[in-house]
């Protein structure tokens, strides 16, 4: 079975063996040098209607992304609002929420609030809260094909009586789902290689994660990720990373908002370049 990722940062992206990473203060190339203005853009209705099987088999090759558009319902100003009033909620009501191993009152292992501190042990410098399909779990561990599909099946939590926020992150996970499952029939068709859908029948590893980044140091990277951990902290030219470059290996939608800061090692150069193209209109597919 194959992991499908959703994240939203406080444009949807689906991962095909390609780097990504952040930095801080990114410079942002000139448009006529950045590759990636050319990457192209699906919208909603041709990716439904079958017509761009092509286009997309082609941006997967050249770029390993491409941005999808005009999303039915797909409302990200108010995404945005609802994700930072939860980010902005007291530590102890999203404590309240955080898995096993942020508080060990609780037994949600995956689904709920997480994050990572900084150099200082304490305040997070990373945030997140990962949302799942089921409102409940009525299988049992000799029933799954592994543990990890056990315990992706487990319930979400919520934050009680918070206003919209379990209706609007309900409905964004509904609209990543079925479209992560239009595009995943498109590239198997275009493929000619229709038991690619066999592997996401159902879908239960899916994963919505809500993050928020706050800035950090080298040193709290350090604290982050551990020497030996395989993860690289620092870009070529020596600046200091949010993020460490990494090569997704799953299906991936990512809407950064008008996040900037993203950027995406071209296939064909192997350099990064900035995406510039972070607009609340805009849905990227990796």
């Amino acid at each position: 079975r194959i992991q499908i990722l959703f994240e939203a940062n406080s444009v949807i992206m689906v991962a095909y063996n390609t780097k990504c990473k952040a930095v801080d203060s990114p410079k942002f190339k000139e448009r006529t040098t950045n590759p990636l203005h050319d990457v192209p853009q699906i919208p909603h209705k041709k990716l439904r209607d079958g017509t761009v099987r092509k286009d997309i088999l082609n941006a997967m090759s050249e770029y390993g992304f491409f941005y999808i558009i005009d999303i039915p319902n797909y409302d990200p100003d108010r995404e945005l609002r609802e994700i930072e009033r939860f980010f902005s909620m007291p530590t102890k009501d999203k404590m309240s929420l955080a898995t096993v191993k942020h508080n060990t009152s609780n037994t949600n292992i995956l689904r709920g609030y997480g994050m990572a501190v900084g150099s200082d042990g304490e305040n997070p410098v990373e945030e997140v809260f990962n949302v799942g399909q089921y409102t409940d779990r009525d299988i049992t561990p000799d029933k799954v094909s592994c543990m990890g599909e056990f315990v992706s099946r487990e319930p979400n939590v919520w934050p009680p009586l918070y206003g919209d926020f379990r209706n609007v992150i309900e409905n964004s996970f509904s609209i990543r789902k079925n479209l992560s499952a239009l595009l995943v029939q498109e590239i198997a068709l275009g493929l000619k290689f229709p038991e690619l859908l066999d592997k996401f029948s159902e879908g239960e590893f899916t994963s919505f994660y809500l993050k928020k980044y706050r800035p950090r140091t080298q040193e709290c990277n350090s604290n982050i990720y551990a020497k030996g951990s395989g993860y690289v902290m620092t870009s070529e030219k020596g600046e200091d990373l949010a993020i460490p470059s990494h090569t997704d290996t799953t299906v991936t939608l990512l809407s950064t908002y008008t996040n900037g800061g993203l950027q995406v090692s071209s296939l064909s150069t192997g350099e990064f370049h900035v995406n510039m193209c972070t607009y609340t209109s805009i849905v990227l597919a990796f």
